[in-house]
């Protein structure tokens, strides 16, 4: 693994616990203000974190929150919506885009940063910023990405106090570091199952984020393609493609204690039609909070995806393609 994983982003993913609870400190004061809707502007793993923010609070937020994935907000954004600009790096092209836009129509703002341009637009603006860590993959700082929105959105009066929660997630994500860091974890087990395989993940709408999170991580570490869709609408569609499909996939699915129960007898369904050739692994979430229950399952995933990468002799960090990318816009 050291020889392969040159970056030690093995130890990033150990220590990925002390995120919920450093994040704590990087809120401190957020200025009143009064809105009537929410946009959270962030791609990859910035952007993920608004989607799970998004998800964790859909029954309980009393006003609308949208992320924007791209480099425009959508027309309903006026003076009292709330933009969180939500970029690691601090230089994301689309989401310096959206603050400018931003900035232009007088919204609220506050940005989520390590430093960047984004941070010197703050400063000369005068507009707040939660300054988080850097240098790691922007991927592997989703706790330093989503625990300060949170805890915004806390200050502002929007949601119930939440720190027990974080507490019990950072609690339950120490113990399995331990576990999942170990030979022949679950992780590492499904790592070694899925083999050359195309990964499928597949779970309720309410945790669509965390199915969309493990596909993005085999993408980026495993550098391997990787596909996601939740239930009821994969019932709809792709479900009839299932029992006849000759393709060399492998399709996990992420099952939750608390998933209705039409859900749940709609996953039964499909593993029962799966021809014999796919193999099919269940991955229960864990915890009592519905915080633990999604992270806990984003974690098994992370460290699946980082064994596949070692597995197939590819060192997990570098993502070359997306670097080369963005060299070629710039010219």
């Amino acid at each position: 693994m050291k020889k392969i994983d040159k970056s030690n982003m093995f130890e990033t993913l150990s220590s990925f616990y002390k995120q919920f609870t450093e994040a704590r400190e990087f809120v401190k004061k957020i200025p009143k203000m009064k809105i009537d809707s929410i946009v959270i502007a962030g791609m990859g793993g910035s952007g993920i974190s608004g989607d799970i923010l998004q998800a964790y609070l859909k029954r309980e937020m009393r006003i609308p929150i949208t992320v924007v994935k791209n480099y425009s907000l959508p027309g309903f954004v006026d003076k009292n919506t709330l933009i969180i600009v939500n970029s690691y790096s601090g230089n994301t092209e689309e989401a310096l885009s959206v603050y400018k836009e931003a900035r232009k129509i007088r919204a609220k703002i506050i940005c989520v940063a390590s430093g960047g341009l984004l941070e010197r637009h703050c400063k000369k603006d005068r507009v707040e910023l939660i300054k988080i860590p850097s240098g790691i993959p922007p991927r592997t700082a989703l706790g330093y990405s989503f625990v300060p929105m949170l805890l915004m959105l806390q200050k502002l009066g929007l949601v119930k106090n939440k720190n027990s929660e974080i507490s019990e997630t950072a609690r339950l994500l120490r113990k399995m570091s331990r576990e999942l860091s170990k030979k022949n974890s679950i992780s590492e087990k499904l790592a070694k199952s899925i083999g050359k395989r195309i990964p499928i993940i597949y779970s309720s709408e309410e945790l669509y984020p965390v199915a969309y999170r493990w596909s993005t991580e085999f993408n980026e570490n495993s550098k391997c393609l990787a596909f996601s869709k939740s239930l009821p609408e994969q019932n709809h569609n792709e479900i009839n493609a299932i029992p006849t499909t000759k393709e060399n996939i492998f399709v996990i699915m992420i099952r939750d204690k608390k998933d209705n129960k039409r859900i749940q007898k709609r996953f039964t369904f499909l593993k029962s039609i799966l021809p014999r050739q796919i193999p099919c692994q269940e991955i229960w979430t864990r915890g009592n909070s519905a915080l633990a229950r999604i992270f806990s399952a984003i974690y098994i995933g992370s460290f699946c995806s980082y064994y596949l990468a070692i597995r197939k002799d590819i060192d997990p960090s570098p993502v070359k393609v997306i670097e080369k990318l963005k060299k070629t816009l710039r010219n």
